[in-house]
Parts: structure tokens; sequence; C-alpha cells
């Protein structure tokens, strides 16, 4: 059965709640992600106070709409941030916009994700962490090194080391998780 997008607030619940009562305790939380969540700001604003009932809410985005963030940022929970890099987005750069960003979602459970290739620099991975001690040096910071969809990493494992190691010295947790996705063939 085909589902039209917006799906209503109504059978989302009626669906959460199904899953909650079969298996209680099997379901962390709501994940919103896949495109840009915060550019549907309304939408949220409508259905987080109602979803949030039933399970806790988790928000995985691109780390750029922080004035849409601090419209929700009580109705959620945990924060999953990608940091753009400008090495692998090739597009400009969003130190500003993530540091303004990370100064709201610090209210919650945040972490930063960054993605790594042969193309980023000590020196980028560096910007980042100071962007990320700006605000706070707590965050946890998780490296994934890019893979191709034919399941090669863009990345020498020295390189990525030797990011690892630089962040290491700026941020107190650091992570290095492949994008299992692309290993799932998942893309």
């Amino acid at each position: 059965m085909a589902v039209r997008n917006p799906v209503s607030l109504q059978y989302i619940k009626n669906i959460l709640c199904e899953w909650v009562s079969l298996l209680p305790n099997a379901h962390h939380s709501i994940s919103l992600t896949g495109g840009e969540p915060l550019l549907h700001i309304d939408l949220l604003l409508e259905y987080l106070p109602e979803l949030r009932k039933i399970l806790p809410v988790y928000l995985e985005t691109n780390g750029i709409h922080y004035n849409e963030l601090s419209k929700c940022i009580d109705f959620l929970d945990f924060i999953s941030m990608d940091f753009k890099l400008p090495s692998t987005t090739k597009s400009q750069d969003y130190w500003e916009d993530h540091r303004k960003f990370l100064e709201i979602a610090k209210r919650k459970d945040v972490y930063v994700k960054v993605v790594v290739s042969n193309e980023t620099s000590i020196k980028e991975i560096r910007k980042a962490c100071e962007v990320l001690v700006s605000v706070n040096r707590n965050i946890p910071l998780i490296l994934q090194p890019l893979t191709s969809k034919d399941v090669n990493q863009a990345i020498s494992s020295r390189l990525l080391f030797e990011l690892q190691e630089e962040a290491s010295n700026h941020i107190k947790e650091i992570r290095i998780i492949p994008q299992t996705h692309i290993y799932m063939h998942l893309l």
C-alpha cells in the first residue's frame, strides 16, 4: 500500500503505538532523516510534540539550519549533525553556520559526523575541531571515511589515522565509523 507524503500525524502515531505495544523496549527513538528534516519546520512543529509523547526524537541533519533548529529544539532528544567540509562537499564552507547550530544543539545529546577523504587536510580537520571546541570540547566527533559504491575507501588508512590524531589533540571523544549503508548496498 502506497502512502502519500506528507504522511498524516494520526497514521504515524498509530504505527508507532502499535510498534511500541508489540515490542516496548525495542525502539530507541523516532529518527528524522533523509533529505534535510529541518527544511520542513512547520510540519515538524505540528508533529513533534505528539510523536515525542510516544518515543524520544532523534534528528539527523546537515547542521546548517540553526534558525529552524531553534524553533524545534525543545521537541528533540538526540541530534546527529553532519559537519560539511569543503573538501568533501566541493562547496562553500559552513564553519559559522555549524558553530551557530552547535550553540543551540548542545542543549541536547549531540554528536558530530564528518566525512573525510584523501582531499581532507589536517588544517581542515583542525578548523572543524576549533569550531567544536568553541562550543563544547565534549561533543563527540565521528570521522567517516568516504566510501565509494563499489565499497572502496576514498581515503588512505594513513591519512585517516593522521586526521584522527589531529582531532584527538582538540576533542575528547573521537571515533572512526565507516559508512555502513554503502557496505550494505543501501545507497
